[in-house]
C-alpha cells in the first residue's frame, strides 16, 4: 500500500500540473483524459463517479415542513396536502372557500400549509459527494459557443475539487491505518506526511 500512495502522490501531482495547463489552454479532450487518469489511480472506494442523475439527486435541496403544534420536522415530499373547506367567517375574511392543509404524521394535528412553516435545507459549502455530473457537450450553435467554455470550466473545477478531496481522504485513511499499526515513521517517507 505504501508504494501505491507514493505512486498516487507523484502521478497526481504531475496530472494536476498538466490539467491546469490544459484548462488554461482550452485543450478540453486532454483535460478529460487527465482527470479520468487521476481518478483511475485511486482505489475504488475513493473514485469519483460521473452521473448527472445521481449528482442532481445529491444536490437537490429539500423542503422541510415544521409542525406548529409539536415542532417536529417532516420532509415536504412525505406529506399529502389537501383542500379543506373553511368556515363561513374565514371564507369571508380570506375571500377563499378552501385552504390547503396537511396532517402532521407525529401528532396528527391538521395544519394550514404555510410558507412560514417551511424550511429550505441547503447544502453546506463546500460539499463533496464523490459524484459529478456528466461533462457538458458541445453543440454547434451560436449560443453554445459562448456558454460551452464557461460551463466546461465550471465542470472541470468541480471534478478537480472532488479529486483533491478524494486524494486527501485516501492519504488520511492511509496515515490513520499506519498510526494504528504503530509504524508510521518507518513506513511513510517524511515528505509525504502533511
Amino acid at each position: 500500500m505504501e508504494s501505491r500512495l507514493i505512486d498516487i502522490n507523484s502521478r497526481a501531482g504531475r496530472y494536476h500540473y498538466e490539467l491546469l495547463k490544459d484548462l488554461k489552454a482550452g485543450n478540453y479532450n486532454n483535460l478529460i483524459g487527465e482527470l479520468k487518469a487521476t481518478n483511475a489511480l485511486l482505489p475504488e472506494e475513493f473514485r469519483i463517479k460521473i452521473s448527472t442523475t445521481q449528482y442532481n439527486e445529491k444536490i437537490k435541496t429539500k423542503l422541510i415542513v415544521k409542525c406548529p403544534s409539536c415542532e417536529s420536522e417532516t420532509n415536504r415530499e412525505l406529506i399529502r396536502p389537501y383542500n379543506k373547506i373553511q368556515s363561513t367567517l374565514d371564507a369571508i375574511l380570506t375571500k377563499k372557500n378552501t385552504i390547503k392543509v396537511w396532517k402532521c404524521p407525529d401528532c396528527g394535528v391538521i395544519n394550514p400549509l404555510s410558507s412560514k412553516d417551511m424550511i429550505q435545507e441547503t447544502l453546506p459549502q463546500p460539499s463533496y459527494f464523490r459524484i459529478i455530473p456528466d461533462p457538458p457537450k458541445r453543440e454547434n450553435n451560436l449560443t453554445d459557443r459562448q456558454a460551452f467554455e464557461s460551463n466546461f470550466k465550471a465542470w472541470a473545477w468541480l471534478f478537480v475539487h472532488e479529486l483533491e478531496k478524494s486524494i486527501a481522504d485516501y492519504r488520511e485513511k492511509y496515515l490513520q491505518r499506519n498510526q494504528m499499526e504503530g509504524d508510521l515513521s518507518s513506513s511513510v517517507p517524511e515528505e509525504l506526511i502533511i
